[in-house]
């Protein structure tokens, strides 16, 4: 029982050195952090602690460009153009999906605020009667390939937008 709590005390110091030394490195004074938010416990693999606040987000929300921390934490010290890679998400409309290695071309069915995100319109193919959804960038020139690495739906929605 003592070995727990010590090891508790132990996790719970790792933790609060751990978000002042992230703090101080994307230039956040010592002094503005709430010692009331050490009790919460991010994943630093795929979640951001917010400063102030007693919250985890998504680590792909941080530096975003919006204001996903109350205290602004998430946006502090980013550069707005440079955005963390994403995985593939899926879109809005449910015959796109979101790619994240070529720019939106159509910001009301982008996946993620014109970050970095392309959401591509379905390929019909006629020869097997599926649609399917490209993994390469839309520049790419692919008229090599046999048969593209994507995602496979049935044939029966092709004419909804």
């Amino acid at each position: 029982m003592q070995r727990i709590a010590i090891i508790t005390v132990l996790l719970s110091t790792i933790t609060v050195l751990s978000a002042i030394t992230v703090a101080e490195i994307r230039g956040v004074p010592r002094s503005s952090i709430n010692s009331d938010n050490s009790s919460v416990f991010c994943n630093p693999f795929t979640e951001f602690k917010c400063y102030n606040d007693s919250k985890c987000i998504s680590k792909y929300l941080a530096c975003d460009g919006k204001k996903d921390c109350e205290d602004d934490s998430d946006e502090q010290t980013c550069n707005v153009a440079n955005c963390p890679e994403r995985p593939l998400i899926v879109c809005r409309h449910a015959l796109h999906k979101c790619f994240s290695d070529a720019e939106c071309d159509n910001p009301k069915i982008c996946c993620h605020e014109n970050c970095g995100n392309t959401c591509r319109d379905p390929v019909y193919y006629p020869t097997n009667g599926r649609r399917v959804v490209p993994r390469y960038p839309k520049n790419k020139d692919v008229s090599s390939s046999l048969e593209p690495v994507g995602l496979t739906e049935s044939p029966k929605n092709i004419s909804e937008n």
